[in-house]
């Protein structure tokens, strides 16, 4: 038996029970296999594996995002419920080694999905400077006196996000219900990310140092309440 003999054994449903029949066999025929194709045979056993469903709600997709072995390596911090701006809360802000942000939206429901169309926020030029910027957290009447549709505003680019993603319970919205620059990853009933259309880049303008220092701030901020609840 080769190695490609054994991947075409994937076709029976729980390959760790070739792997146990493969052994008493062997042994009887008083034949051994390498460890290494065992193990391979085992390993492959993980994936055939049935998973478990969970029940999906936005903290729990929150974690799914944050802890993904792909988006780990992507980005050097990922913060849950990240206000973006005075009247903006990411899902998810992911901020990337290179400076640009991904913006992740949680819809779990297809009302939901379709209902966050209707979201206005207000928004600021994007040639404001950094002090302009803190002020305009602080007075946004003052700086930020126009409104538009969020999904327009991202369109346009006059947002912090560089890449918007929506990340969505699996059916209940399709690609061609996006905007067009938007990402999508479908998430399933036992908690599995599928990428299935990555998003366009809304614009090329980096944070700056104030802006990441800002934002990791709001996780530090949740780690040390957090704390807090476990201490009392």
């Amino acid at each position: 038996m080769n190695y490609q003999t054994t991947q075409k054994s994937e076709n029976i449903q729980y390959s760790h029970i070739y792997a146990n029949v493969l052994v008493t066999f062997s042994e009887q025929a008083g034949k051994t296999y390498p460890e290494e194709l065992m193990a391979f045979i085992y390993k492959d056993a993980k994936k055939l594996t049935p998973r478990k469903k969970i029940k999906l709600t936005e903290a729990v997709v929150q974690n799914i995002i944050c802890s993904d072995k792909d988006h780990k390596k992507r980005y050097d911090v990922m913060v849950p419920r990240c206000m973006t701006q005075i009247d903006n809360e990411a899902d998810v802000l992911a901020i990337r080694k290179s400076g640009f942000c991904d913006e992740f939206e949680i819809k779990l429901t297809r009302a939901d999905f379709f209902n966050d169309r209707k979201k206005i926020i207000q928004y600021r030029r994007p040639d404001f400077d950094v002090k302009q910027d803190i002020d305009w957290f602080m007075n946004p009447e003052d700086l930020a006196p126009y409104q538009k549709f969020k999904l327009e505003a991202l369109g346009n680019g006059e947002m912090v996000v560089n890449n918007f993603w929506y990340v969505l319970k699996e059916g209940i919205a399709s690609v061609d219900d996006l905007p067009g620059y938007a990402g999508l990853i479908s998430v399933d009933q036992t908690g599995l990310l599928k990428v299935v259309k990555h998003p366009d880049r809304l614009h090329s303008r980096k944070l700056s140092f104030e802006q990441r220092y800002k934002f990791a701030s709001y996780l530090n901020e949740r780690f040390w309440r957090y704390r807090e609840q476990l201490a009392k």
